[in-house]
């Protein structure tokens, strides 16, 4: 973590930002609440100055709240009820998340329109870095189809 004079003494142009939020001394004053906290309850964040969020993590938790509450359909019942009726089909969505994350596994552009913008669908989730690659519409359209056995 830099102190406060290594990055004044780096600095670039253009205005000087507030520096009394900065952590100094293993301690940093949260932008919302104004509580001095320990270094270590805030998140990393490499854009700020001193690579830790300006708002300590209970600020951050009730922000999250208040945008959760107030965005309709923000994290939907049927979301959580797949997530927990489907726990071999989370899995293997969060093993292909993790792959190409991590570079194991490319992302492909759409195999029927080539487009780019993509997503993965799994024939057999016992196999889950085994996928296809469809854009949302093509996915769509596969799923009707095997819903109505055509596939």
């Amino acid at each position: 973590m830099k102190t406060k004079e290594e990055i004044i003494r780096n600095r670039r142009g253009g205005p000087i930002p507030d520096l009394s939020y900065l952590a100094e001394n293993g301690f940093k004053k949260c932008k919302i609440c104004k509580e001095i906290l320990s270094v270590d309850r805030y998140v990393l964040s490499r854009r700020n100055l001193d690579g830790l969020e300006t708002r300590c993590r209970e600020c951050n938790k009730k922000r999250i709240r208040e945008i959760r509450d107030k965005t309709p359909g923000y994290n939907n019942a049927h979301v959580k009820r797949f997530r927990i009726e489907n726990p071999e089909k989370r899995k293997a969505h969060r093993m292909v998340e993790y792959a190409v994350k991590k570079g194991e596994l490319l992302k492909q552009p759409c195999s029927i329109c080539g487009e780019v913008k993509s997503e993965s669908h799994h024939e057999d989730y016992s196999k889950p870095l085994d996928v296809l690659w469809f854009c949302r519409k093509h996915h769509t359209e596969h799923h009707e189809k095997k819903r109505k056995g055509l596939a």
